[in-house]
């Protein structure tokens, strides 16, 4: 995800596999794994949208946002930006991703 590392020392890296969603957090000093996290994710689509659901990650304070629906803000070859409503906190949470192969 894009963010200044100079601020933010850490990044993550989703990765998607069959219905698995991998989630590792790395320094971005020296791009050491730290944490990983996994659940499930899938995809429904209508003729304008695409719609992520992410489910089974942990119910805590710090990841009770990744079990939600996700709508694509934007989605091409290179990346995608996805947004969600907070269901706790209220607020949408945005996230960008570069694509890499």
């Amino acid at each position: 995800m894009s963010h200044d590392t100079t601020l933010i020392n850490d990044y993550y890296m989703w990765t998607f596999k069959d219905d698995q969603l991998t989630i590792i957090r790395k320094r971005a000093s020296d791009d050491v794994a730290f944490d990983t996290l996994t659940g499930n994710y899938t995809v429904r689509t209508t003729l304008t949208r695409v719609f992520i659901t992410t489910t089974n990650f942990p119910d805590n304070a710090s990841w009770y946002w990744m079990n939600a629906e996700w709508f694509d803000v934007a989605l091409n070859n290179k990346g995608l930006v996805v947004a969600s409503e907070d269901p706790q906190a209220g607020g949408i949470k945005e996230l960008e991703f570069t694509r890499i192969d």
